[in-house]
């Protein structure tokens, strides 16, 4: 974790204790060592830094294009462990996932691939089954939620699930009927925990 990305986490961490009241459960289940993903529901700008300032070690995420070409921000978000993928062209941003991963570093994917206002979970892209497929990585199903309150601080809720292991995923690139079931169940994983923590 470098000196600015640690400074950066503080500030979110002050920030958040501003506006929110933050809840985390599961954190038992992430692992000592990095090397592995963590795949969550994606329902906010603030999803990234929420995660992030939740974890103890430094987090790498995919982040839209677009964001890199605003200039301020592009630089600081690139500091910060993110990286650019483009609509239709994702190839470099999963070469450089499994980079991330092969060093032994934490890979957060948004399996969406956009923000999904409802209470309902998106369609799941294939690019983390591509990315689990090609470098052996365990995935960590993270469900996150935020909550309004009258006269109460808003509530944001991340939950960590239960690790699945890479060979429980079955992936078989050349049989996309095992790309689909991995994706399955990682969703499946998800939605659970979107269910337990709505009555946190």
């Amino acid at each position: 974790m470098t000196k600015f990305y640690r400074f950066c986490r503080g500030v979110c961490k002050f920030l958040f204790h501003i506006a929110y009241k933050t809840e985390v459960y599961g954190s038992e289940n992430l692992p000592e060592s990095g090397g592995y993903i963590l795949a969550s529901n994606h329902k906010s700008f603030f999803d990234p830094p929420l995660i992030g300032m939740t974890i103890n070690k430094q987090l790498f995420f995919m982040a839209k294009e677009y964001l890199f070409n605003i200039k301020v921000l592009g630089a600081i978000i690139r500091k910060l462990g993110a990286f650019p993928v483009s609509k239709g062209n994702g190839e470099q941003a999963i070469l450089t996932a499994i980079d991330v991963l092969n060093k032994g570093n934490i890979l957060g994917i948004f399996p969406e691939g956009t923000r999904i206002k409802t209470d309902q979970l998106g369609r799941f892209k294939s690019g983390v089954i591509v990315i689990a497929a090609q470098t052996g990585a365990d995935v960590i199903p993270v469900a996150l939620r935020y909550q309004r309150r009258h006269f109460r601080r808003n509530k944001a809720i991340v939950s960590y699930g239960t690790l699945i292991k890479n060979s429980d995923l079955g992936i078989d690139m050349n049989a996309p009927r095992t790309i689909r079931n991995a994706s399955t169940l990682i969703k499946g994983e998800i939605a659970k925990q979107l269910e337990d923590i709505k009555c946190k």
